[in-house]
């Protein structure tokens, strides 16, 4: 039994984070009922293969965690003036958004799962959010992206 509302954070303080770390943080969320979780550790502690392995075990498991090195918490990205407002949709309001203009989901422009405000709000593969960025003509252009792995599919 998993309850997919509960959330763990992981400080890790070590120089380096192995593999087995991260199977023994994932047994421990099984353990407790865990089904998303947090780890953040020191710049460089996780390798490049190790990163992929994360990302590539969010997709396929029932069990997530999202990496955040130390220093990319030190500001709050929603906040920067440069950074448009985004709003998570429903499933509900994905559907009506694609009815709407008769889009297929690959049709959307893609965000990457990766990106920092994709990982900010926890976002998953297929979640679509709408983005609002201020306009000297229109006043507001509103666009909506789709999470995805990679831009050239949804995997």
């Amino acid at each position: 039994m998993c309850i997919r509302d509960r959330i763990i954070v992981f400080f890790e303080d070590k120089e380096k984070i192995l593999s087995d770390d991260i199977t023994e943080r994932q047994k421990f969320m099984q353990d407790k009922y865990y089904s998303n979780a947090i780890l953040i550790t020191k710049p460089g502690a996780i390798q490049t293969t190790l990163r992929q392995t994360l990302q590539d075990r969010a997709i396929s498991s029932e069990f997530r965690i999202e990496h955040f090195e130390e220093n990319e918490l030190f500001v709050n990205i929603t906040k920067h003036e440069l950074v448009p407002k985004h709003i998570v949709i429903t499933n509900d309001e994905k559907e009506a958004l694609l009815t709407k203009y008769k889009l297929k989901e690959s049709q959307l422009p893609k965000m990457l799962q990766s990106d920092p405000i994709a990982k900010y709000y926890g976002l998953k593969r297929k979640q679509v959010v709408k983005i609002i960025r201020s306009s000297e003509t229109a006043g507001q252009y509103v666009t909506y992206r789709i999470v995805a792995v990679s831009y050239t599919h949804l995997r």
